[in-house]
């Protein structure tokens, strides 16, 4: 069966909805830094997320690789990885997933989120996904929720690999 887009982003709401009422590294994934300065004791996502990057990205490496294999260079699959995490955007799957409620911050501290917000905490997600669940969980989490934006991207890549 085919999933369509919305029932993919019901089954993601569902899963990280189970997780963060029985994980305290997904409820740590959404421990925004400014929590520091209301306590200092409590631990943020920031960790995660720096694990979260370095698995977006090798998961974006291991998607180009098994879409081109040999037929692109070192630099070319650097150049693709980076074309495809800017255009992406993890702000899209931020909105898509509403989790700006998810996000604990200080009482009253006004948190604008900006794309860069989004983006952390998406990472730290992917992070605490990796740590709990395994790669394979964080890999179907970021190419089941990116697929149209790869789709798109890549047959754009593709048009311009094949005429440069």
């Amino acid at each position: 069966t085919i999933m369509s887009e919305n029932d993919i982003i019901l089954k993601w709401v569902d899963f990280f909805n189970k997780k963060k009422e029985n994980s305290q590294i997904f409820k740590t994934s959404f421990i925004h830094p400014s929590y520091k300065g209301y306590n200092p004791m409590v631990e943020t996502n920031e960790n995660l997320e720096l694990i979260g990057d370095r698995v977006l990205d090798l998961t974006l490496y291991h998607y180009l690789y098994n879409k081109f294999t040999d037929s692109i260079s070192k630099k070319q699959m650097d150049d693709l990885r980076q074309k495809l995490l800017s255009a992406t955007g993890l702000e899209k799957i931020f909105d898509a997933l509403n989790l700006e409620k998810s996000v604990e911050k200080p009482p009253n501290h006004k948190l604008t989120f900006n794309s860069k917000v989004k983006h952390n905490i998406v990472e730290a997600l992917v992070g605490a996904t990796y740590l709990e669940d395994g790669y394979e969980i964080a890999y179907n989490f970021i190419t089941e929720l990116l697929k149209k934006d790869l789709k798109t991207k890549i047959t754009e890549l593709e048009d311009y690999i094949i005429h440069k």
